[in-house]
């Protein structure tokens, strides 16, 4: 167990000690040691977010480096990949993560509704993507075998080390994919093409595009990835804890989900309330 972990579970445990307590004078020395551990906390975060940043630009040099110095086409793209991978994980500790909101995602689902030759599809595309925190290539990997119907569930088939789970979906969403099987009759894999072929990544990379597009979405938002980052914000900005995100977006790595609930926007509200409530002032 880690510092965090410790701290988190001493306040943890602090917190359950409060709500047995009636006395004001013991409250407010819980209260107080409440206070000095989430400092610490913040402390701690903060150290292991600038540590994490300082190890992951010295990987970006060395992978520039290699990248430089090899020959080879397939070495190249393969680091290419890695380089693209670890300026995306920088980006996203830095605080610029990009993410969709409901809204935006409705606008999306609307010009689909409107647009689409294959409603059921694309919708679902959207839905599950956001719904189960998944990346392009899980979406398209999705077979009829990874349906569970009668419980509502989708088994989650992750990639790049993630956890493998298996999520339950909206009640709306699974009957929009049970019409979707059996209008399409799909034979392994879920979605698929005008050829009756799986989609491609580059078909997908289309779809999500053009109806960003439609829906006026920033260009800068336009990529499929930003709906995993779209349901770990949407489940921090509703007070799901940090164990809840890991699970349902399958990290294997805490890491990966600190993003998620270091600036949320209900945190970032939190933190203005509380320094309205504090009173100071100046001498001017």
């Amino acid at each position: 167990m880690n510092k965090i972990q410790e701290l988190e579970n001493k306040l943890h445990n602090l917190h359950m000690l409060k709500e047995d307590k009636q006395n004001k004078s013991i409250l407010e020395l819980l209260d107080k040691n409440i206070d000095e551990i989430q400092k610490e906390i913040n402390i701690q975060k903060s150290k292991r977010l600038h540590s994490t940043k300082k190890d992951l630009r010295l990987k970006l040099a060395n992978l520039l480096d290699l990248r430089k110095n090899t020959e080879q086409v397939s070495e190249y793209n393969k680091l290419a990949k890695e380089i693209k991978n670890v300026r995306l994980q920088i980006k996203e500790i830095s605080g610029e993560l990009q993410f969709l909101t409901i809204t935006q995602i409705n606008n999306i689902l609307k010009v689909i509704q409107k647009n689409s030759k294959s409603v059921f599809r694309d919708k679902l595309l959207i839905l599950l993507g956001f719904e189960l925190g998944l990346r392009a290539s899980e979406v398209l990997d999705l077979k009829l075998s990874d349906i569970y119907i009668n419980s509502n569930e989708v088994l989650c088939r992750r990639v790049k080390g993630s956890n493998q789970n298996r999520l339950e979906i909206k009640d709306e969403t699974m009957l929009l994919l049970k019409k979707y099987i059996e209008e399409t009759e799909p034979k392994e894999f879920l979605f698929s093409n005008s050829k009756g072929e799986k989609l491609s990544f580059q078909g997908l990379t289309y779809i999500f595009k053009k109806y960003c597009e439609l829906a006026n979405t920033p260009k800068e938002k336009a990529h499929f990835h930003t709906l995993k980052h779209s349901r770990g914000v949407w489940l921090a900005e509703n007070g799901f804890s940090i164990q809840d995100i890991k699970y349902l977006l399958g990290h294997k790595n805490i890491r990966n989900t600190m993003i998620y609930v270091t600036f949320s926007n209900s945190q970032k509200f939190d933190i203005f309330n509380r320094l309205k409530n504090i009173p100071y002032s100046f001498r001017i």
